[in-house]
């Protein structure tokens, strides 16, 4: 006969089921995330690298963003 302890865990905390995916379809939705984020990264980088030259231009100095155009090449 089971007490009144067992009875109530049992009801109150189920446990709980973990569904594992395959290895390649895990690994193939962090390279998507991954290819998102350089994506978002290189969104950033271009508006930072407009909002730069803008100044230069704004305060007469030459442009400092020059070297930044090697940045915004998405290697594979």
């Amino acid at each position: 006969m089971r007490n009144r302890n067992e009875d109530r865990q049992s009801s109150d905390f189920p446990a709980p089921v973990a569904v594992h995916q395959p290895a390649n379809v895990r690994l193939a939705r962090i390279e998507d995330l991954l290819l998102e984020m350089r994506h978002e990264q290189d969104v950033l980088l271009k508006r930072l690298a407009k909002t730069q030259a803008q100044l230069d231009a704004l305060t007469g100095r030459p442009p400092s963003v020059a070297h930044l155009t090697n940045l915004f090449k998405l290697r594979q």
